[in-house]
């Protein structure tokens, strides 16, 4: 009887509920960094332009070579603008991020990629 008492607080002990800890996290994402190049999240804006065509990028968590790194927006606008500029834009507008997550075994989650998407245009 007793093994059976031990056995169940250990099983109770190492299956214990995790806690989550409360946090508040913010940030901002900021478009001046990219000089004359329009970016806006709206799909209406003051001005003619000519659309080039929808652009997206994605970026992945994970490793490059021995360094680990966490996908984030900044790097998925950096791309996109990349793309944009290839082709001949010198803005986005209707920009758009989309933010995916697994959940690990240890019960957190984790963010995997960030993807950005938008049409690309050419002001007049």
């Amino acid at each position: 009887m007793k093994r059976i008492i031990i056995c169940i607080l250990a099983v109770l002990f190492f299956n214990s509920c995790v806690l989550m800890r409360y946090t508040e996290t913010s940030s901002i994402l900021k478009y001046n960094e990219y000089g004359d190049f329009f970016l806006s999240e709206s799909n209406s804006v003051s001005f003619s332009y000519q659309p080039i065509g929808s652009v997206t990028s994605n970026v992945k968590t994970g490793y490059e070579g021995k360094r680990y790194i966490i996908a984030n927006a900044e790097d998925a606008l950096y791309v996109l603008c990349q793309e944009a500029r290839k082709n001949g834009a010198d803005g986005i507008i209707n920009l758009k991020f989309t933010y995916n997550w697994v959940k690990l075994k240890t019960g957190e989650t984790a963010l995997s990629d960030v993807s950005a998407s938008g049409m690309a245009i050419r002001r007049r």
